[in-house]
């Protein structure tokens, strides 16, 4: 009697741990897809979400390598969540992360604007380096205006003209700006960004407010996106 309670027991602990597992991993796949819905469309930047998602939806399909890349950032998201490497969740991680990459294709068109080139993550990381030093730059610069007593400062709208054509590449320029002290993004129309100035000097034209606000952002930027 003994043995057949044990045995029962321990048939509902193992079921109990698949329905679990199985929870866990609907939770898992709930949550990436969340993620990747909200975060590439309904918050898509700092700028105008309704003109962003405008400009996503005239993005052309996307193409196999694509879709690749997204499968690819969906499994190691999963396998980060999971933290093991089992044959368990190595398959199912495989079968979720086909089943979202798949189900959030009509919703993740930015993700065209992402160059897939060998190349690609070296520009990524040189555009994080020149972007840490340009926020501190600015932050410097912002601080010593503040406390200056003369306060100066000029502030203006300006626009800047960007040749990075993609929704995603003009969406991070633009936020770039946005969160660097000083500047802010206030609108984007085409290939061109408007843009508020802290210290914008007098008569500042298209040329030079390009050259000192979107230029080295964009170098980099487009290293990897179009």
């Amino acid at each position: 009697m003994a043995q057949a309670f044990n045995l029962f027991a321990d048939i509902i602990e193992q079921l109990a741990e698949q329905v679990s597992g199985v929870a866990a991993d609907l939770c898992h796949l709930v949550f990436i897809y969340t993620c990747y819905y909200v975060s590439c469309t309904r918050s898509s930047g700092l700028v105008t979400a309704k003109k962003i998602m405008d400009n996503i939806s005239r993005e052309p399909p996307l193409t196999l390598p694509h879709y690749l890349f997204i499968f690819a950032t969906v499994y190691l998201l999963w396998l980060l969540l999971v933290g093991e490497l089992s044959r368990h969740e190595l398959i199912l991680g495989g079968l979720v992360s086909l089943v979202v990459t798949l189900v959030s294709a009509p919703h993740l068109l930015i993700f065209g604007g992402v160059k897939l080139r060998i190349d690609a993550p070296l520009h990524l990381l040189r555009y994080l380096g020149y972007f840490f030093v340009a926020l501190i730059r600015a932050n410097l610069d912002m601080a010593r205006r503040i406390l200056s007593p003369s306060l100066p400062i000029n502030p203006s709208m300006v626009e800047v003209e960007t040749g990075l054509r993609s929704t995603l590449g003009r969406l991070m320029l633009a936020n770039s700006i946005t969160l660097t002290p000083g500047t802010l993004s206030v609108d984007i129309k085409d290939n061109r960004i408007l843009v508020h100035w802290v210290d914008a000097s007098p008569g500042v034209d298209l040329e030079a407010a390009t050259r000192e606000i979107a230029a080295g952002f964009e170098r980099h930027l487009g290293g990897f996106l179009r």
